[in-house]
């Protein structure tokens, strides 16, 4: 069967963006990583994230990229802490 779509992927596109958030405030992007890595998740990059107010103190939150292929594997429930939270990275659009 042809298919009739028009829409593509991009080729390029082999990352999967997330967000990782209420970890004990002494969290490392070196300890995340290797947490995952030791889950059998492949960690491009793991930055934590900025703490702009007081509250943000309280805990440790980051901007996780990984390969596309762990996107599932990377939201189960035994790969984190009780409380964790962790979802998919949102990029807010630019306004012109």
């Amino acid at each position: 069967m042809l298919s009739l779509l028009k829409v593509k992927e991009i080729a390029s596109s082999r990352e999967w963006h997330i967000f990782v958030g209420r970890l004990d405030p002494s969290t490392t992007a070196e300890e995340l990583t290797d947490t995952l890595f030791a889950n059998n998740i492949s960690v491009v990059s793991c930055k934590p994230l900025k703490k702009n107010a007081d509250w943000h103190n309280k805990y440790a939150a980051f901007r996780v990229v990984i390969e596309v292929a762990d996107k599932d594997r990377v939201f189960d429930d035994t790969v984190w802490p009780e409380g964790a939270d962790t979802r998919d990275w949102v990029f807010a659009s630019k306004r012109t």
